[in-house]
Parts: C-alpha cells; structure tokens; sequence
C-alpha cells in the first residue's frame, strides 16, 4: 500500500485523529473523544498509574513506601543525602533501588516535594537546568556515555554545586558506578535488596519460613509478589511455581527438548496471538505454516485430508493450553464461551519472546514479519492489539528491527489505517516496561517533529494515552505545536482532550497538570483574535464538557473532589469566558457543569458556592456585573420545566451582588 495523506474518511475516534477530518467538527466543543475511548481499551485497559518524569504523584510514594523493608545501606544513604544534596544508588535491575530512592527521600523529610527529571539525559544536560529549594530529584535508571569519565566526573561535579547551590536534594539510581572509583564525585551505595525475613514480615506474610532459601534465589519484585499472595491467603507452593525462576527454566526447557518446526511456528506465532479464539488463531497460523514450511510429502503416500493432518491436542510438556472464556462482540450471545488460546501460564510470553530473539537468526524472524504485515491488515482489533504486544516484548531484545520492520512503515500509512493503529500501540505497550518507556517517548517525539502528516497523527494519539500519562510535559508540548500543523492541528487538539481524559482514569491527579497548563495559555495568548487563543479556546471547551464513563462531564467528577479542583475549573473558566465572542460557548459549558451538580442528591450546594466565589476571585472586578448579567440571562434562556436550576440561580447574586454593576 502506497503512503497517503489522504486517507478515507472515519468513524472512531482513533480513526478521526488518523483522518483529521473536520468537517463535523465545530467550536461549540462537541467534538472530543467518545465516552472515554481513545484507545482500543478504553477506560478500563491497563493504564499505569505513575509517571516518569514530573511531580511524582502522593499515590506513587504511598505505594512505594507502604510495607516497605529498608536494606543495609539505607540509613548510610539517608545520612548521606543530608550532607551531601547528592547521592547514587547503583545496583542490577530488581534490587529495589527505585523504592529506596523514593524511601530515602521521605526518610530525609516526609513531606518534601519529589520530582522526577527525564532520565535519558546526560550528567551535562542535567547539570544545565535549574532546581529548586527543598525539593528532591529522583533520576531514575540514568544511563549515559559519560557514566565514569573525565568528562562525566567534570559534569556530576557541577550538577551537584548547581543542586547545592538551589538548597535542592538529588538521588539518582543506576546498574553501575556513574564516577571514577578513583575519585567518586558524590556518595555511591551498592544497593542489595532487603532479607527475605524483613519482606515477608512487613508484608504480614507470616508462616513461610521453609521457603526463605528458595526466594533468596528471586528478584525482589518476586519476594514482594510471594509476601503478597500469601498474606492474602494464597498457597505459598502455588505462589512459588509462578515466579519468575521458575517460568525461566520451564521455556528454556521446552526449547532445550527439541521441539518441531511446527511446534516452535506455533509459540512465535501465540507470542503475537495470545488469547485469540481458536478458529481465528488456527486460520492465521496456517498461514504462517504455508508461508515457512513447504509441504514435502513421500511419493506415493495416502492423501490425508487436511483437517486431519494435525491434532488440537497438546501435551502436558507444551507451553501452549487452551481456556474458556465469555465471547465478546456484537455476535457474541449471552452466556456463550469460546475455546481461547493462551500460553500455560501468564509469564511464559515474556520468556518465549527472549529465547526466541536469543536462539534464531534473522532468517526465522523474516517470514515471521512478512507473516505480521498480512496479519495487521485483517479486521481483527483483538489480533492487532495482541500483535503489538508481542512487537512491544520483542522489542526489549531487538528495538531496532521492530522499528525498522514495523514503526516506521507502520506509522507513515503503508498498511493502512489498521497498521497505523497498531504502531501506536505498540508505543502504548512498550510503556508498561521501564526500560522500553524512554524508546516510546523519544518514537512519538521524532514522529511529531516529521513531516510526514499521518506520522504527526501518530505522534498525537501516542501521546494521548500512555507517552502522555509518562511523560506529559513533552506529551503537552508537542501536542501545542502540532496544533499549528495545518496537517495535524485538529489530530492534536483531540489528542489533548483524549490526554484530559486519560490522566483522569488513571486518578493520580495527573489532569491538573493539565488544566493548569491549559489556563496558564489562555492568559498568555490573550489577544483577541490570534490563532493561538483560538486553538486555545476550542480545546478548553472540549475539555471542560468531556465526558466521563458515567456520560458526565469530568469536570463533576473533579469539582467533588474538593478545593484544589475547583480553583483551578474557575481559573479556567474565568481565563476563557472574558473572551467576549467565545463566551456564550464557554458558558454552556459552565452551566451543564452547573445543571449536573443540580441534579444530584442532595445538591452540593457548598461546592457550588465555593465554585462561585473562585470565579469571582478568577475573574477580573470589571467582569463582575457583565459575567453576573449575561450569565443569568443565558441560563434562563436554556432553562426547562425539567431542569429549573434552582441551586446556581439562588446562589448566584449572593457572590456577585448588584452593587458590583
């Protein structure tokens, strides 16, 4: 398929960002993202709920630093970081080194602000950007090629006197040493994990003594997994077969024991397929045995019919299983199940695409992605959603192949509509690793700055949804400037709605980043009649009206919340509504807010008086009387014998009297 920018029209909103059609599309804000669904999953897919880089989220330190066992080193680091502003925990992945940062931290001061600077920075680039008093900069998993160097010593010397200087702390996390062992420019710690003993009993997972010497042998993430599931009344031994040990030497078994052509074929082909009905799985896959095993049958042997030539059973020793489960879909009927094929246990997929890349050549893997590019196209959302997944695992061993072969194509358009879907999540997927996340960001940053429009669109809706969630200063951004692109402004501009609307689901807190940001353009670009206020405006309007999953707009679910929300709604709402031609739009919005609490039982009269009385805080004095006037009359223009909105028009005069006319 040729690259287009032309693409036909479209009907779901990933579709509308791909096609940037605008023709239903008008100021008044009715258009953002359906009910909550930018993505395949909507609001209830697997959304992670920490970001990477920015203000750490409270629920992130809570999880962090609930149960947790402090490891040797801990108290030295502590001590350190006090004396010093500037510390590095380096150890291999799984020692637990970002829930001591995080812990070490606290320890300094509970209440200290931490903010997480992006990670794949240089010490020099580091070393350049400001800091402030009192707050802690967590870098996680820094890695550079400066990490023990002349230069690299030179550059972490000045980092630290520019965080000395600030009255600033910094920690920063590591596989390795980031000095010369010579002459370490700040405190390095080794860090180790915790005992087993310490995990177990912060854990309240009491009663597991004889299995201290098998968990010695497992990562930390898997001790805390085991404390866990026994606290919670799991058995230890089912625990214990499920870790991550254990599934490592089940799949290097399985590959050890000379499986059949046909029988590797298959786990490659589940690695992209898991969970697909076995119909569906069965027809895809023998067109990937057509495409790498030619049939050689002997001369003369008895034809076989060909529904016979190769059983469903598996045996006991085969990584593959089949389960039941509820049918879904606008065919399915209620109550029906369908035979699924899965991976025998949940950790095998991660193992069998790391032997995969570990033991076959690029000759394996070429057909294997001529195989992917055919199954893309095919209207399947659940197959295309599986095959990014699987691209997002084999990424982790070959990043480069999955972008040459798959990204790059994929996001320009050349396996249609369906192919550039699948490229943003594999973005998405690659979010739910940490060490995938950077190569997620810096993919949707270089196709924002292409000139390739379907590659900006790409970039849009990558950053709407999970890049965004990680990384929502670039994802803000980047969206900004795309909404100047002729060829991508409409994509971006429901891209940050849909971002609004992600950061919700994901319940942090993380959407007043954005309303802030949103409120702080209006004043900038306040002049009437400028593109940028223009834009500005049609987003704020689309995101004060989206929806939540109830139909709602959000904006009732985070007036609830309490006051730190409804100062910045009014801030919003007062930076929009003293643009005179936008602001019978703008009050629209305000009033279905207003006519939603109404409806509620009993009326939160309260929050509406508080609402109110920030908005006249927010509001210029001399908007007071046109504000307090025009408002009246547009809600009496849309009242019915349904909604009489008794609770704003009572409250109204008392927080913006006549006497301000």
């Amino acid at each position: 398929m040729t690259q287009s920018s032309e693409p036909p029209a479209a009907e779901t909103p990933n579709e509308r960002i791909y096609a940037n059609q605008t023709a239903n599309t008008t100021f008044n804000g009715s258009v953002y993202l359906t009910n909550g669904a930018i993505g395949f999953g909507g609001p209830s897919s697997s959304v992670p709920a920490q970001r990477a880089a920015g203000r750490m989220p409270q629920q992130m330190i809570d999880a962090a630093t609930r149960a947790y066992a402090p490891p040797p080193a801990h108290d030295h680091a502590v001590e350190a970081l006090r004396k010093d502003r500037v510390i590095v925990l380096y150890g291999p992945q799984g020692s637990g080194k970002r829930a001591g940062a995080i812990n070490v931290a606290t320890s300094v001061d509970p209440g200290i602000p931490l903010v997480m600077p992006l990670p794949d920075q240089e010490l020099g680039q580091l070393a350049e950007r400001s800091y402030e008093k009192n707050i802690v900069y967590l870098v996680f998993g820094w890695s550079g090629d400066e990490a023990a160097t002349d230069a690299g010593d030179a550059s972490l010397a000045l980092l630290t006197e520019n965080v000395l200087k600030a009255g600033a702390y910094m920690i920063i996390t590591s596989g390795d040493p980031i000095s010369s062992p010579q002459s370490p420019a700040v405190p390095h710690f080794a860090w180790r994990p915790p005992a087993v003993e310490d995990v177990l009993r912060v854990n309240g997972a009491t009663g597991a003594e004889q299995y201290h010497a098998q968990l010695r042998q497992h990562s930390l993430a898997d001790v805390v997994q085991f404390a866990r599931d026994v606290s919670s009344g799991r058995r230890p031994e089912d625990s214990l077969n499920d870790l991550d040990p254990k599934l490592w030497s089940d799949v290097q078994k399985w590959f050890g024991g000379d499986p059949s052509h046909r029988e590797v074929l298959e786990v490659a082909a589940l690695l992209f397929l898991e969970g697909l009905p076995e119909g569906r799985f069965e027809a895809k896959f023998a067109a990937l045995v057509d495409r790498v095993l030619p049939p050689s049958p002997e001369e003369g042997a008895e034809a076989v019919p060909k529904g016979f030539t190769q059983s469903r059973k598996r045996s006991d020793d085969s990584l593959i299983t089949t389960v039941k489960r509820v049918a879904e879909g606008e065919n399915a009927i209620a109550g029906q199940f369908r035979r699924c094929v899965v991976f025998r246990k949940e950790g095998y997929r991660a193992r069998v695409a790391a032997e995969l890349c570990d033991r076959y050549p690029a000759d394996f893997w070429k057909p294997l992605f001529a195989w992917l590019h055919e199954v893309v196209v095919q209207p399947d959302d659940l197959a295309m959603s599986e095959l990014a997944t699987g691209l997002a695992l084999v990424a982790r061993d070959d990043f480069d192949s999955v972008r040459e072969q798959f990204l790059q194509p994929w996001s320009a358009g050349e396996r249609g509509r369906r192919g550039w879907n699948a490229a943003v999540e594999v973005l998405w997927s690659m979010c739910l690793d940490e060490s995938l996340a950077p190569l997620a960001r810096q993919t949707a940053i270089r196709w924002a700055r292409s000139r390739e429009p379907l590659r900006q669109r790409a970039a849009a809706l990558a950053f709407s949804s999970l890049v965004g969630v990680l990384y929502t200063g670039d994802a803000l951004h980047y969206l900004w400037q795309l909404t100047e692109e002729e060829t991508a402004g409409e994509s971006a501009s429901l891209a940050i709605v849909g971002l609004y609307q992600t950061l919700s689901w994901t319940d942090t807190g993380a959407h007043r980043f954005l309303l802030d940001d949103l409120g702080e353009r209006l004043r900038r670009f306040s002049r009437p009649g400028t593109p940028r206020l223009a834009r500005a405006l049609r987003v704020a309007v689309m995101v004060l009206e989206a929806p939540g999953e109830d139909g709602m707009p959000l904006a009732v679910r985070h007036l609830r919340r309490g006051d730190r929300d409804v100062k910045l709604f009014a801030r919003l709402w007062a930076a929009a509504m003293v643009n005179r031609p936008s602001r019978s739009t703008v009050f629209d919005t305000l009033y279905n807010v207003l006519d939603a609490l109404d409806r509620l039982t009993p009326p939160p009269v309260e929050l509406v008086e508080s609402l109110y009385r920030d908005l006249a805080d927010a509001l210029p004095v001399r908007e007071h009387a046109p504000f307090n006037r025009d408002f009246r009359r547009h809600a009496t223009r849309r009242r019915s014998g349904t909604s009489p909105q008794r609770l704003f028009m009572i409250l109204l005069p008392k927080i913006f009297p006549s006497e301000d006319w």
